[in-house]
């Protein structure tokens, strides 16, 4: 393949992909069901989302829930949502924009939110 990136896989073995190939792509050749486990991939040491696409030779790390680097990225993300529909209810009541003290917080305006 004339712009093709070779794969390392953590079993020694050696794919030859286009370039452009996502981690998702590549997990899906080896078993869709590890395609459905995975979380994240870890390329040369960097942790990256399964989309991103692969324009180099890499090593690549498919990672499932159980591996705790994984853990960490899936709570990490999980934050920035919870943050984010945090931040969207304690917009103003009747206005579009937000408020962006806490206020609301101090004064346990959001007891369901336990804040």
């Amino acid at each position: 393949m004339a712009d093709s990136i070779h794969v390392k896989l953590p079993d020694g073995s050696d794919k030859e992909v286009p370039k452009g190939t996502t981690a998702l792509d590549i997990a899906k050749t080896i078993s869709p069901r590890l395609a459905d486990a995975a979380l994240v991939a870890k390329t040369n040491g960097d942790l990256i989302d399964l989309t991103r696409p692969l324009e180099k030779d890499t090593s690549l790390r498919l990672l499932k829930e159980g591996d705790p680097e994984a853990l960490e990225v899936y709570r990490h993300s999980s934050a920035h949502l919870l943050a984010a529909f945090i931040h969207k209810e304690l917009a103003a009541p009747g206005k579009k924009e937000r408020r962006t003290d806490c206020q609301p917080c101090r004064e346990n305006s959001h007891p369901g939110l336990g804040v």
